[in-house]
């Protein structure tokens, strides 16, 4: 729950959660998109708005903005003259995913918000204040402070997967008549197959374009929208990642322009990414991983973000077992969740066909 409170600063507002967190967003977009709430946050740069639309009756639209409250050190100095080659960066990758929700849904792929438009105005968390590490208040130009790019998205109306596990899988069980944690285990496997099949149609490679495939680097609950408590819709593109593959299988991964290769959330994102000399070289594999952590986060409701210690620990699969979990889903969660990519799966087609597997094993 987010609550709103103005702010001194024109166009500019503060949304607080019950844990004090803060985001600061426009009043108003495009002269056209008033901002009312938070959808979700995500761990890093992004935030996904509620906006009415004033021009179509008040109606509710998404708008993807970008956080830089969290940029490591881009404020720390008044007269930083990288400030702007940095924020024109974050700006290209934004215009990036644009491009690439388009794309998608040009293909044909349905589990993605429809985008209405992208519209450039003033971003109160580049205008500031900011406060220098000499200790002076400062604001940006307006010039850097009002070309922010915002995706315009299609309201989905669901609840956001991540806060919905908060409830507990009991609760869960309960709230739909579940006896038994299989029934739970079915549903679970029902949405990895819908997910594996959206990653699946991003790792398709275009042959008439260098062998280029993307790789969505970010999947976690809290980037799941779940409508019906059925089907499923991801909702946030930041961390999209062009990938080209050469004939003998070599991968690129680190396109100036098309993404950026190794952004993804603490718990959920593959151990390579972690390590900045194979960030060139990322492939279809990393979402192997993240799909295999929301498998396990979906299954026994614990945030891989919190029970992590660090980049070394490994997801403990094995708990799996305390709940029951049948050998079949066990067994894919773990080859999904390997420390090294060369034991995992190594594509979707794998990983579909044994989530299917495990699927029709479980009576229903």
């Amino acid at each position: 729950m987010w609550t709103s409170k103005s702010s001194r600063i024109p166009n500019t507002q503060v949304f607080i959660n019950a844990n004090s967190e803060e985001v600061v967003a426009p009043i108003k977009i495009g002269n056209r998109y008033e901002v009312y709430d938070v959808l979700s946050v995500s761990g890093g740069f992004g935030v996904i708005l509620k906006a009415k639309d004033t021009r179509l009756g008040d109606r509710t639209v998404l708008v993807k903005a970008r956080r830089y409250d969290k940029e490591n050190g881009l404020f720390s100095y008044e007269r930083d003259r990288s400030r702007v080659e940095r924020i024109e960066k974050i700006r290209k990758v934004t215009r990036f995913e644009y491009d690439c929700l388009i794309d998608f849904k040009t293909l044909g792929e349905g589990r993605i918000p429809n985008v209405n438009d992208i519209v450039e105005d003033f971003c109160p968390s580049i205008y500031g204040p900011h406060l220098s590490t000499d200790g002076k208040l400062f604001v940006c130009s307006d010039y850097l402070a009002y070309n922010e790019p915002y995706i315009i998205m299609q309201m989905i109306n669901g609840i956001n997967l991540g806060d919905y596990l908060k409830c507990g899988i009991k609760n869960i069980m309960i709230s739909r008549n579940y006896k038994h944690y299989k029934s739970w285990e079915r549903d679970v496997l029902q949405y990895s197959l819908q997910l594996a099949t959206i990653l699946g149609g991003f790792h398709k490679k275009d042959l008439e374009n260098y062998n280029r495939y993307y790789i969505y680097q970010d999947l976690k609950p809290e980037n799941i929208i779940i409508t019906d408590n059925l089907f499923l819709t991801l909702l946030d593109f930041g961390a999209m990642t062009m990938v080209i593959e050469d004939e003998r299988g070599n991968s690129k991964s680190n396109i100036e322009g098309c993404g950026s290769a190794g952004v993804g959330t603490w718990g959920y994102k593959a151990p390579e990414m972690n390590n900045p000399s194979k960030l060139a070289k990322l492939d279809r594999r990393v979402d192997i991983y993240s799909l295999g952590a929301s498998m396990y986060h979906m299954l026994t409701g614990e945030n891989l973000s919190l029970i992590l210690k660090d980049e070394y620990e490994k997801i403990p699969v094995d708990n799996l077992k305390n709940l029951r979990c049948t050998e079949y889903t066990y067994k894919i969660v773990k080859r999904c969740t390997e420390y090294n990519p060369n034991e995992r799966y190594n594509d979707m087609i794998e990983v579909k066909n044994d989530i299917y597997n495990a699927f029709m094993s479980i009576k229903g």
